[in-house]
């Protein structure tokens, strides 16, 4: 309960605060993908998925925004704040046909060149432990590179996983390992539709 009262407060002060701000964007992005992989695990059953968000971000560094999932029948909501070097906030994800699997995090940060290191910290406590994840990412041209660790204090669902992604022109093929036991490499081709 107080991890959902964080996210409350967290999202309280977002709001207010931009209620003074004059300036911001509203961006969107639609997609189509043949596999949902996140983390370096698929989402959907390695099936097809139509993804989709909405994003608000103020001249101050303020952001906040909701993205869908519909075969995983997921919504994720966030805020934050980023100064283009550093970047803090708090993700919700919800999960229509199964509520016993939402979750939230509070992550922080930090980019440097093409480069960005940024640790996601659970904050349901239950049965499964408090997991944090730590991600290393970017860009080398085309090319888009993504590292991370999942670890648990129960020692449960501990892996890392590296997934390299090629994107042309609005279509993205993508490739994710991970050291789990038993598990195969993942692929997607994803296409993003442009909007103006």
């Amino acid at each position: 309960m107080k991890k959902l009262q964080l996210l409350a407060i967290t999202a309280a002060v977002a709001v207010t605060s931009v209620m003074g701000v004059a300036q911001a964007e509203v961006t969107e992005n639609l997609s189509v993908t043949t596999n949902y992989i996140w983390r370096g695990v698929a989402q959907s059953g390695s099936e097809a998925d139509v993804q989709g968000g909405i994003d608000w971000n103020a001249d101050t560094g303020l952001y906040a925004g909701a993205w869908f999932s519909g075969s995983a029948a997921e919504v994720d909501l966030y805020v934050g704040w980023s100064s283009g070097m550093f970047d803090v906030g708090a993700v919700k994800y919800y999960y229509t046909q199964d509520d016993s699997a939402a979750a939230a995090e509070v992550y922080a940060g930090i980019t440097v060149s093409d480069w960005t290191a940024k640790l996601y910290v659970d904050t349901d406590t239950d049965d499964s432990g408090d997991n944090a994840y730590l991600e290393i990412t970017g860009d080398i041209g085309p090319v888009n590179i993504n590292a991370g660790f999942n670890s648990n204090d129960l020692d449960v669902n501990e892996y890392a996983q590296l997934t390299v992604a090629y994107t042309h022109n609005n279509l993205t093929l993508a490739v994710a390992i991970t050291d789990i036991d038993d598990a195969d490499e993942e692929v997607s081709l994803t296409y993003n539709f442009p909007f103006e």
